[in-house]
């Protein structure tokens, strides 16, 4: 029998408690702002990542996000989908 992957489990709670938990400071802030405009992104970056987006990242994030229903939830998503993220844990 396989022992559970502790981290991938881990990850998972962490994910699940962010999303969650609507008292997060995270959510807070996303359900507030609701765009996708620099200073929301940069807040996602430096509370999810630690750090502000380069030019070229917010670049992309915007390009590519700007067209979603949810762009905020979907560069959540992306950002704690990173190996940068998956690193610093």
């Amino acid at each position: 029998m396989n022992s559970p992957d502790v981290a991938g489990l881990a990850d998972a709670k962490q994910k699940r408690q962010m999303k969650n938990n609507p008292t997060s400071e995270l959510a807070k802030r996303l359900r507030a702002s609701g765009k996708l405009d620099a200073q929301s992104i940069g807040w996602a970056y430096n509370a999810i990542l630690t750090r502000q987006p380069s030019a070229r990242e917010l670049e992309l994030v915007t390009q590519h996000l700007s067209g979603s229903q949810d762009p905020m939830h979907d560069l959540v998503w992306s950002l704690l989908n990173t190996t940068e993220f998956k690193l610093k844990q």
